[in-house]
């Protein structure tokens, strides 16, 4: 089992999935997660960031509508 220095929290998960959707990441932390992380929590985590990124974008166009009288 992995000690808890290594092991990925879901802060740093989020924090690697966000740093690299908006193109940030640095390859030290990619080449961590590829050697250290599971690939099931980076997969949920993404699907869950995503789908909350989608849902707060048609939130804002269906907000502009509304206020916009459209």
């Amino acid at each position: 089992m992995q000690d808890k220095n290594t092991r990925s929290s879901f802060l740093g998960i989020f924090k690697s999935i966000f740093t690299a959707l908006i193109g940030l990441q640095s390859s030290r932390m990619h080449e961590r997660n590829v050697t250290q992380g599971q690939p099931t929590l980076y997969i949920f985590t993404s699907i869950v960031v995503l789908a909350f990124i989608i849902l707060a974008l048609v939130g804002l166009v269906q907000l502009i509508l509304r206020l916009t009288g459209a």
